[in-house]
């Protein structure tokens, strides 16, 4: 499990030194912008619709039952016996 560790570690050590080297490229002239507007997220929109479908279910799904049509269980009338 140490070894597992060790070698983790150093895979991640290396993964760093490669972040490193492509970040350093960039180079800022330390001005700040101002960010561009935030607008709503298609994703945003989304979980407005799918909470709206979600409560719309729920009021539906409230409904009493008013009949089983058919759909009740079928009884065996006879008792197990064995094989």
């Amino acid at each position: 499990m140490v070894e597992e560790a060790t070698a983790a570690a150093r895979s991640l050590a290396g993964e760093a030194d490669r972040l490193l080297a492509e970040v350093s490229r960039f180079r800022t002239d330390g001005k700040q912008r101002p960010s561009a507007p935030v607008h709503a997220s298609p994703v945003h929109d989304l979980q407005a619709r799918a909470a709206a479908a979600g409560r719309d279910i729920a009021r539906t799904s409230r409904r009493p039952v008013t009949g089983t049509r058919g759909n009740a269980l079928a009884v065996a009338e006879d008792e197990w016996s064995e094989f």
